[in-house]
């Protein structure tokens, strides 16, 4: 990682630290995110996206273990599934622990998605908790395939863009599942 890089994924955690927002791209598409534990900085991204607060957002992990950690065990259908899947995947899980009431769905679920993309694992790891994802964009428009694609409007509203030189992404959202009491996948979103 370029010196470069480093100091911007310093001064995006110095931001989330604050109950900032950023602007970074994730493993899909671009992204507003900031520290899953905040509250107050989760209101913000609804504001600023203009999103009712009834639509939760989904949630990055780095890895595995920390997924475990906040919706406890896996079915080992979701656990091959996660571990074969070719694109990003987020799986929406019921009753997640230690993950603030705003995040929750009204079934109490949550969509949570393991990123692959190192920049982001390491952003999420040295932060020491899920990021808040949501495409970087008004609640009702197109998501953008682009940073250029991006609201002008709605980057002005954003405490710091994270631009790194390894963020790379299929400028696509990703497959989106939610696995049901009785074993069944849904896919909500593919």
């Amino acid at each position: 990682m370029s010196t470069t890089d480093q100091e911007n994924l310093s001064k995006a955690l110095e931001i989330m630290d604050l109950g900032g927002v950023i602007l970074y791209k994730t493993d899909t598409i671009w992204g507003l995110g900031c520290d899953a534990r905040n509250e107050e900085a989760i209101r913000k991204v609804y504001q600023i996206k203009k999103r009712a607060l009834d639509k939760p957002f989904v949630c990055l992990v780095s890895s595995m273990e920390m997924l475990q950690s906040y919706v406890g065990p896996l079915h080992p259908r979701i656990e091959t599934l996660l571990s074969l899947h070719k694109r990003p995947l987020t799986v929406v899980y019921p009753g997640p622990v230690d993950l603030p009431q705003i995040l929750h769905g009204k079934d109490q679920s949550i969509a949570i998605r393991i990123t692959h993309n190192r920049s982001n694992q390491l952003l999420i790891n040295t932060l020491g908790a899920p990021l808040v994802s949501t495409s970087a964009n008004f609640s009702g428009k197109a998501f953008p395939s682009s940073f250029e694609d991006i609201s002008l409007k709605l980057k002005e509203k954003v405490d710091y863009v994270l631009e790194c030189t390894q963020m790379h992404a299929d400028s696509v959202p990703s497959t989106m599942v939610k696995f049901t009491p009785k074993g069944e996948l849904i896919f909500i979103r593919d």
